[in-house]
């Protein structure tokens, strides 16, 4: 299980390290496909500018820049919007203005929302008031005034195209009141001299022309401004002031038309560099493809060779995989026969001690029931004894008060008196009953029972009845049964012609004392 998480962890850090590369690929490969349309944006090529632009926003990744993201929406927008797409041309620059968000990039922000305007500008009258929405947005996203002016700026250049010169007069005036960057003051004045010039007002249009020629300008805005003011003295009719501005006027378009020549050259030297790196890319391709079909032709050979390799690795590894699976079964019924042994032994193990338990348990309770039936026979033998007391301390009071006993008999049983009480277990009792049965035995054979031919069996049971001996005693020294027991003892009432126990052992009493 640690191997297996062990190769997951790397499988996942390979994975990583891989998209991270992926994407840090596709990340320069965005940056080098936006690169690539800007060129050729700037060779006026538009075509196969927003091809580019395209190709750079598929290219686009999770960690591509902001900024890059930005630049190459904006730039597909401007595009569209040149192609009067200008729908579409709103998602892409919303697509900017997201990502100008996220850099925090509030200057370009202003300017995506600007565009965003122009746009809904562009797509007509009903959407004039969200237009003007988004200039707001944009004035209020703004980080400086200098951009607040560009801002204006902008919009009133945007209102001259649309041909409303009231209000592009309005915006670009407020645009003077703000910090500008270099040539832009002279781009509001020439605008504002052009809005003049449009309505018919020559006077406004040369001043504002003018003091656009006095500020920092470019070629094309100084150029602008001699071409009007020539059209302004040619409507006036004032000679000098057109052959003035028409030298000027030239002096400029030649300028812009060798700079227009210039780029031109450039142009071609870019387009024949171009071919000639085609060519160069071709030859290399054609090498490439002739080295290629050589590796291709060796690598298929080397491929079949590995492959009759890898059939017969396949071959002998199927046949070690077979073994190996072989010896797997063989050990699995090891296995599962050692843990049937061990279950075995183990359920063997539990009966066993299940056993030795029960002994052990059968042990304690014979020693239990020893111990009570030790206990029982102590108490029964204490209350037989007790009994043996209380019928002698009878059978002591009952002597000691009859007219007819003698006091050596008294004697006597007082003397037998004093020995039960030492009576402490069954052996005393029966010695007892041993040293007194021929002393008593004698008396009455001697005495009553020889004169009446009496056996030796009824002196004994006379001589233990004199004793005061329980019945269950008599019974086993006897070795009586019950009924003979009592047929004995029945017919020495008869022979006594004693009508129960007391009255008998009277009658032995007088047997024994005359015997005295």
């Amino acid at each position: 299980m640690r191997q297996l998480k062990t190769i997951l962890s790397i499988i996942c850090v390979f994975l990583s390290i891989h998209l991270l590369a992926c994407s840090t690929f596709l990340h320069s490969n965005a940056e080098t496909l936006y690169e690539k349309g800007k060129q050729w944006r700037e060779q006026k090529q538009l075509d196969s500018a927003i091809y580019y632009f395209h190709r750079a926003e598929n290219a686009i990744t999770i960690i591509t820049d902001q900024t890059l993201k930005a630049k190459i929406h904006i730039n597909i927008a401007d595009l569209l919007c040149r192609q009067g797409n200008y729908d579409h041309a709103i998602g892409y620059f919303e697509k900017a203005l997201d990502a100008y968000q996220k850099a925090g990039n509030k200057k370009m922000e202003a300017y995506t929302l600007l565009d965003i305007g122009d746009c809904q500008r562009q797509l007509g009258d009903k959407s004039t008031c969200l237009a003007r929405l988004y200039y707001k947005q944009a004035l209020a996203t703004a980080p400086d005034d200098t951009i607040v002016g560009n801002i204006y700026q902008r919009i009133g250049l945007n209102y001259y195209h649309a041909q409303r010169y009231d209000s592009a007069r309005y915006y670009l005036r407020k645009s003077q009141h703000y910090p500008y960057y270099e040539h832009e003051q002279a781009v509001r004045l020439l605008f504002l001299g052009l809005s003049f010039y449009d309505t018919g007002q020559l006077d406004s249009a040369k001043h504002y022309l003018k003091l656009s020629l006095e500020c920092p300008a470019g070629i094309y805005q100084k150029s602008g401004c001699y071409t009007t003011l020539h059209e302004i003295a040619r409507q006036e009719k004032d000679t000098d002031a057109i052959l003035y501005y028409a030298s000027l006027r030239a002096q400029y378009a030649d300028s812009i038309g060798m700079m227009d020549a210039q780029l031109g050259n450039e142009l071609h030297d870019i387009q024949t560099a171009k071919v000639a790196k085609r060519e160069r890319w071709i030859a290399v391709l054609a090498a490439g493809i002739a080295l290629l079909a050589g590796i291709g032709s060796l690598l298929i050979k080397r491929n079949k060779r590995h492959k009759e390799q890898a059939v017969r690795a396949y071959a002998r590894t199927k046949t070690l995989e077979e073994q190996l699976t072989q010896e797997k079964q063989e050990q699995a019924r090891l296995q599962q026969q050692k843990d049937q042994a061990i279950t075995q032994t183990e359920k063997l193990q539990r009966q066993l001690e299940q056993e030795q338990l029960s002994r052990e348990n059968l042990q304690q309770l014979k020693d239990e029931l020893k111990q009570k039936y030790e206990q029982e026979e102590v108490r029964a033998l204490e209350r037989r004894r007790q009994d043996y007391m209380a019928r002698l301390r009878e059978a002591c009071a009952g002597a000691a008060h009859h007219p007819t006993l003698s006091p050596r008999y008294k004697a006597a049983l007082l003397r037998a008196y004093e020995e039960v009480l030492h009576w402490n277990d069954t052996e005393q009792f029966l010695a007892c009953i041993d040293r007194d049965f021929n002393h008593f035995a004698h008396r009455i054979e001697t005495q009553y029972l020889k004169r009446r031919s009496q056996n030796h069996a009824s002196t004994r049971l006379c001589t233990l009845l004199l004793l005061n001996a329980p019945d269950d005693y008599i019974q086993t020294l006897m070795d009586y049964k019950p009924q003979n027991h009592r047929q004995a003892i029945a017919r020495l009432y008869e022979r006594f012609a004693a009508t129960n126990r007391e009255e008998l052992l009277i009658h032995l009493l007088h047997v024994m004392i005359e015997g005295m």
